[in-house]
């Protein structure tokens, strides 16, 4: 009999998040075109997709995991794009030996551990491979320390990425975390404390906001308190999606509200003497022969075409919009799903006890693909070994790309490919 994928699906409908159902969901079903284009899996495949709308909770996560993988029965579980709920659905899938499938902004570091989460397989890197690489540009500037300062969210990604950088910190030499402040109030006396004690401890600030308006209003903060001199740099781990696809985006520092707009220019002085830790998957577009920000626009067009088709039917979804930078994520997972429940029916057949088996269908996932955020390489691991870029900006806010670190399961290997001037301007800091 022909083979029967019964797939669960948790996203958020609400557009406030990045990869909403409205603009993200239909990169599902243009993976799943090139999965037959390709006849990856027997012919006569019938996929059937189920859904859930669990707005980035841990509680929805957890129930809705239960329903898709006990009451329904799933085959595949694709988690939330969310931190906190895709862990709880990765344990869910461990616990039922199902195979979970990473997407959206996934970074947690705990993802990485077989032990913990053996059942799940990532198209999204880490945030220790961030930190690592941090850790080796301060490294390759002879540089030993740094400040920390992240945004206090505990649901948000900066949160993970604080925990994570931290232990590497405790691991690596010269790599210290000379003061550490999460911005949780924004009281004038607590900013001029935390201001104080930056400019007592560090030169080196590695920033890490969730969200483009308080990184803003904290980077004013810093120009108008003179911390936008040479005697500064400013480091931002950097986990949007529109750098990996190849999108410009405007620069973090204007206000798009048009609110303050008068304080574009502080915000900007600090934006200048910033170092933007990217991920960067397409490498360059003279590189790999392509070009994404081209790429990208056709998939999105695709994206946006298939919400109003089966399996979504929803004609209200495409309101001329582009797709989420994210849903390059969901089509690689997908994707990525099909090539290693491929890889597994060719070694063990169509038992359904076999391509149910999460442990045993990830061992299939040390793989490398082309996909729509670009190479992806998985290691044996389960997760995507990415390639960071090290971002600068010219005046005109455009970013200039000074280094490149390619991480894997067994180290970093920096790359010195764009450094655009005689001297490497990154020096003058």
């Amino acid at each position: 009999p022909p083979l029967s994928i019964k797939a669960g699906l948790l996203i958020p409908s609400n557009t406030s998040f990045l990869m909403p159902f409205e603009n993200t969901a239909g990169a599902f079903t243009v993976a799943l075109d090139r999965i037959r284009n390709e006849n990856l899996l027997p012919a006569g495949t019938n996929f059937t997709l189920y859904w859930r709308y669990e707005e980035c909770m841990e509680s929805t996560s957890m129930g809705y995991s239960l329903e898709l993988v006990h009451d329904i029965g799933v085959d595949v579980l694709f988690a939330p794009p969310c931190i906190d709920g895709s862990l709880i659905a990765g344990h869910v899938g461990t616990y039922y030996n199902i195979p979970v499938m990473l997407w959206g902004m996934t970074f947690d570091s705990e993802f990485a551990n077989v032990n913990t989460f053996p059942t799940t397989m990532s198209v999204i890197s880490n945030y220790k491979d961030m930190g690592n690489v941090i850790c080796d540009l301060l490294k390759y500037y002879d540089w030993t320390s740094f400040a920390l300062i992240y945004q206090a969210d505990e649901d948000g990604s900066c949160f993970s990425f604080q925990e994570d950088i931290e232990a590497i910190s405790q691991q690596r030499e010269n790599c210290l975390i000379g003061y550490q402040e999460p911005v949780d109030s924004w009281a004038d006396v607590d900013i001029k404390f935390t201001i104080n004690q930056i400019k007592n401890n560090a030169r080196i600030i590695v920033l890490c906001f969730d969200d483009n308006i308080q990184q803003r209003q904290f980077a004013i903060t810093l120009a108008e308190n003179g911390m936008n001199t040479n005697e500064y740099l400013y480091i931002i781990p950097d986990a949007d999606m529109k750098i990996a696809v190849g999108l410009e985006e405007t620069p973090w520092w204007i206000d798009t509200t048009g609110a303050t707009t008068s304080k574009d220019a502080a915000a900007k002085t600090i934006g200048l003497h910033s170092l933007v830790v990217g991920n960067v998957n397409t490498k360059v577009a003279a590189d790999t022969g392509k070009n994404y920000e081209t790429q990208f626009v056709n998939f999105s067009k695709q994206v946006m075409a298939k919400m109003s088709d089966w399996p979504f039917y929803c004609p209200t979804c495409n309101r001329g919009q582009n797709a989420s930078a994210y849903a390059s994520t969901l089509y690689d997972v997908v994707y990525l799903y099909g090539l290693v429940l491929s890889n597994t029916i060719k070694q063990y057949g169509l038992n359904s006890t076999i391509y149910r088996n999460g442990r045993l269908i990830t061992k299939n996932s040390d793989l490398e693909f082309e996909g729509m955020s670009g190479p992806v390489r998985l290691g044996p691991d389960g997760v995507r070994d990415s390639t960071y870029a090290i971002f600068g900006y010219d005046d005109a806010g455009k970013r200039v790309q000074y280094l490149s670190f390619a991480t894997s399961d067994t180290g970093i290997v920096r790359d010195l490919i764009l450094i655009r001037d005689k001297a490497d301007p990154v020096r003058k800091f």
